[in-house]
């Protein structure tokens, strides 16, 4: 059977993907609007670029994150994360970053350790081997893939995690985030050219996990303004 292009790096065509295309488009627009770092601020979002790294951080620091661990930060954007994380651990965690615009990483890049690896990604796979990460993490990314998208994901990140690892993720959920959803309705009927919006919900979360092979550990809101489901690869 012929392997599904989105695990090879979806290079379908001169087609690119929705979350390729918009997010390059919409961080030129802050680059052409605003300074560097209130550019880079709002690429992730906006909100506190330091706040929300920390936020993050926690989260993974609470769930066991420690020197000598090997973390995937998937959609790692401008590093708020890695800034963060440089400044708790140093160069002793194995880091790799990915995103999918260039200019992200590059700001990225110039937070943080020597040591810190970032690779531009315009697809669903993860470029390690199997086995090999002892933590994924993707914070505010499956917000803005298609269900099919953010299933491929987990089966990679299944593949990449030893046993025992952690998938890390945050999801936006009805009825919890009603505001979120009339934004992107608003969105969607003026046409606006924004990053798209998805929704999961808790009882997608599980059938994925039993049918991929994780454990669920935790699922619950956080203060990081999104809910947070940390799975372990059995």
């Amino acid at each position: 059977m012929r392997s599904k292009p989105w695990i090879e790096g979806w290079d379908v065509g001169r087609h690119q993907p929705h979350f390729v295309r918009d997010y390059r488009r919409v961080v030129a627009n802050y680059l052409a609007a605003h300074p560097l770092d209130k550019a880079m601020e709002l690429a992730v979002g906006g909100g506190d670029y330091e706040i929300n790294g920390r936020l993050e951080c926690d989260i993974l620091v609470d769930c066991g994150l420690k020197h000598g661990h090997a973390l995937v930060d998937i959609g790692c954007g401008s590093g708020r994360l890695s800034t963060e994380l440089t400044k708790r651990y140093g160069d002793h965690i194995k880091y790799l970053g990915l995103d999918v615009v260039p200019a992200l990483l590059d700001y990225a890049r110039s937070k943080v350790s020597s040591g810190y690896t970032f690779e531009t990604t315009e697809g669903l796979a993860i470029p390690i081997g199997d086995d090999a990460a002892d933590y994924v993490a993707a914070f505010s990314v499956f917000t803005h893939l298609k269900r099919w998208e953010t299933r491929a994901y987990l089966r990679e990140a299944h593949r990449a995690l030893r046993s025992g690892g952690l998938l890390i993720f945050t999801f936006l959920e009805l009825p919890r985030h009603r505001r979120e959803f009339l934004y992107t309705i608003a969105v969607t009927l003026l046409r606006r050219r924004k990053v798209q919006n998805h929704f999961l919900s808790r009882g997608s979360i599980r059938r994925w996990a039993r049918e991929m092979g994780f454990e669920i550990q935790t699922i619950g809101h956080h203060s990081i303004g999104q809910s947070v489901a940390v799975l372990r690869k059995l």
